[in-house]
C-alpha cells in the first residue's frame, strides 16, 4: 500500500461524520427514543471530541510520530464505536461519542497535515474528498436498509469497521514525513522540525471563523435534511434516493475542482462558496415540493466539498508549515459541534424553517471573514 492511498483512506475514516450525519441523528432518535436535541447533543459530543483531539496534536505536527499518532487515534475511534453497540444510557453514549471523536481528531489532523505539506495540496485534498464521495455512495446504498432492521447498532458497526480499516492503513503506510513546502526540503523523519513560517494569528483566526461558519451551516441543515423531508411528506424511499444520488453527484466535485485549480482564484472561490452553500441549504429547508428540495439538497452537499478543496489549498498557501491545515479538523468540528445542537434547538423551538435564516446569517459571516484575509496577508498571484 502506498502512502498516498493510506492518506486517502485515513481521510475517509476521519471525515465520516460528514457522510453519516443525516442518518446518525435520525437513527439515534428512532432506535434510542431520543428527541432531536438529545440526538444532536450526542453527535455534538463526537464532534467536540474531534475538535479537542485536533487541537491536542496539530500544534505538534512535525515533532511527534505522525504514523503512531494516526494509528492510535483511529484505534480509539474504532473501539469507542464498537462499545456504543453495547450501551444505551445517555451518559455512557455521550462519553463514548466523545472518545471516538478524540481518536478521529488525532488521525485526521495528522492526515491533513501530511496532505498540506505535499507538492500539490489542492489535488491531494481533492483525491481525499473523492475517496469520501465513493464511500458515501456505498454507505447510502447499504446502510439505510440495515438501519431498518438492526437500528443504530448497524451504523456503529459500519463506523467502527471504517475506523479499523483507517488504523490498519495508517499503521502500514502512513508517511512518516512529507517533504514539501512545510520543511523547505529539510527532512527530519517523524520527529523533524517544521521550519517554514506559520501564518499570523489574525489570518489563522479569520480562516478558523470562515471554515467554522461553513461547517456549522452544513451540520445544522444536513443533520436534519432527512427529518425535513419527512416533515414535507416526501417519504423515506424518496429521501434515501436523494442521499444516494447525492453521493454519485459528489464524485464530480473533486474532479471539477482539479480542472479549475489553475483557472479560478482560491481566495475568490473560498469567499463565494460559503454564502452560496448557505443559500442552497436554506432553499432545501424551505422548498415544499420534492424536486426543488432534492436539487437544492444535492447542490448543498456538492458545494461544501468543492468549496472546501479550494479553502484547504488557500490554507496551505497561507501557512506552508502545514500546522494550520493540520488544525482544519478543529475548524470544521467546532462548527459541526455547534450545528447539530443548534439545529435541534431551533427545530424544537421554532420549526425547521428557522434553520434557513440561521444558515444564511452564518454564510454571510463566513464569507466576510474569508474576504478580510486579502486585506491582511498578500496572496501569491497564482492563488489570489
Amino acid at each position: 500500500m502506498s502512502g498516498s492511498l493510506a492518506l486517502i483512506i485515513c481521510n475517509v475514516g476521519g471525515m465520516v461524520d460528514l457522510v453519516a450525519l443525516p442518518l446518525w441523528v435520525g437513527s439515534l432518535m428512532q432506535s434510542r427514543n431520543l428527541d432531536a436535541q438529545q440526538a444532536g447533543m450526542l453527535v455534538t459530543a463526537y464532534i467536540l471530541g474531534v475538535f479537542g483531539g485536533s487541537l491536542m496534536v496539530s500544534p505538534r505536527l512535525g515533532t511527534i510520530n505522525n504514523r503512531m499518532t494516526a494509528t492510535v487515534g483511529f484505534l480509539l475511534g474504532a473501539a469507542s464505536f464498537f462499545g456504543l453497540m453495547a450501551v444505551d444510557g445517555l451518559a455512557a453514549m455521550a462519553a463514548l461519542h466523545l472518545a471516538a471523536g478524540i481518536g478521529a481528531g488525532w488521525g485526521l489532523s495528522m492526515t491533513h497535515g501530511a496532505m498540506a505539506r505535499s507538492l500539490n495540496p489542492h489535488r491531494f485534498f481533492g483525491l481525499g474528498n473523492l475517496g469520501t464521495a465513493l464511500f458515501a455512495i456505498l454507505f447510502f446504498a447499504t446502510v439505510p436498509a440495515a438501519l431498518e432492521t438492526q437500528g443504530v447498532k448497524a451504523l456503529f458497526l459500519v463506523l467502527g469497521g471504517l475506523q479499523t480499516v483507517a488504523a490498519a492503513a495508517a499503521a502500514l503506510a502512513f508517511p512518516r514525513h512529507r517533504a514539501g513546502p512545510a520543511t523547505s526540503g529539510q527532512s527530519g523523519g517523524a520527529g523533524g522540525k517544521v521550519t517554514a513560517p506559520v501564518a499570523p494569528l489574525s489570518v489563522r483566526m479569520l480562516v478558523f471563523l470562515g471554515v467554522a461558519c461553513l461547517a456549522t451551516t452544513q451540520a445544522m441543515i444536513f443533520g436534519f435534511i432527512e427529518r425535513i423531508g419527512v416533515a414535507h411528506g416526501f417519504g423515506g424511499d424518496r429521501i434515501g434516493l436523494v442521499l444516494l444520488v447525492s453521493g454519485f453527484v459528489n464524485l464530480t466535485a473533486p474532479l471539477v475542482a482539479a480542472v479549475l485549480e489553475r483557472r479560478l482564484s482560491h481566495l475568490a472561490v473560498s469567499i463565494c462558496a460559503v454564502p452560496l452553500h448557505a443559500a442552497c441549504g436554506a432553499a432545501a429547508v424551505l422548498m415544499p415540493d420534492f424536486l426543488p428540495y432534492a436539487v437544492c439538497a444535492i447542490a448543498f452537499v456538492w458545494l461544501v466539498i468543492f468549496g472546501h478543496i479550494f479553502i484547504f489549498a488557500l490554507i496551505a498557501t497561507l501557512d506552508p508549515s502545514g500546522r494550520t491545515a493540520a488544525s482544519t479538523p478543529a475548524m470544521l468540528m467546532v462548527g459541526a459541534a455547534i450545528g447539530p445542537i443548534l439545529g435541534g434547538t431551533l427545530a424544537n423551538g421554532f420549526g425547521y424553517d428557522s434553520l434557513a435564516l440561521a444558515g444564511c446569517v452564518l454564510g454571510a459571516l463566513g464569507g466576510a471573514c474569508l474576504a478580510l484575509i486579502a486585506r491582511l496577508r498578500p496572496i501569491p498571484r497564482e492563488d489570489a
